[in-house]
């Protein structure tokens, strides 16, 4: 497993992006991973904020008489969120891109390093609301196996909280 240093230089209070970007010139950084996450928390931002607008959005939590590739009803939530998660990842070194709101594994950067997995609106599983993310190597061999590959490859992981329900 890959041990993940802290920034000699981290200091309480500090940004995201300052602390992405100090780790990700450290020794055991990984300027792709710190892109990609910076990238994600971009989205969950954006769904935090439409989250926040409660009622105002519409009802986020209604079916939209669609199924997920899992075959779970499609929530309005689930589709804005993936389309806020997606539409981050493209300026990313994000290679493959997996999330059950999809039918099959995207290809989003032909030149990415990386595999971005996601389930972009956590909203029936009676937790708090949020975006689980994992983040795999690009596998040479292609877009599966950069995802079924053993859990210990895996370079980070992370969950944005937006609140307790809908």
């Amino acid at each position: 497993m890959t041990k993940i240093d802290p920034p000699s230089r981290h200091v309480e209070g500090e940004e995201l992006e300052s602390f992405l970007k100090i780790w990700s010139e450290s020794p055991s950084g990984n300027a792709s991973v710190a892109a990609v996450v910076a990238a994600l928390a971009n989205a969950g931002i954006a769904i935090g904020a439409l989250i926040a607008q409660g009622p105002l959005q519409g009802a986020m939590g209604a079916e939209t008489g669609l199924a997920n590739s899992d075959g779970d009803k499609q929530r309005k939530l689930d589709i804005l969120a993936e389309a806020a998660v997606t539409s981050a990842l493209k300026n990313s070194p994000t290679a493959y891109y997996a999330s059950e709101q999809e039918d099959s594994i995207l290809t989003i950067n032909d030149s990415g390093d990386v595999a971005v997995v996601v389930d972009p609106s956590n909203i029936d599983a009676n937790i708090t609301i949020g975006t689980i993310f994992s983040i795999f190597p690009a596998s040479p061999a292609g877009a599966t196996a950069s995802f079924f590959r053993p859990g210990f490859e895996q370079l980070a992981a992370g969950y944005f909280v937006y609140g307790p329900h809908l």
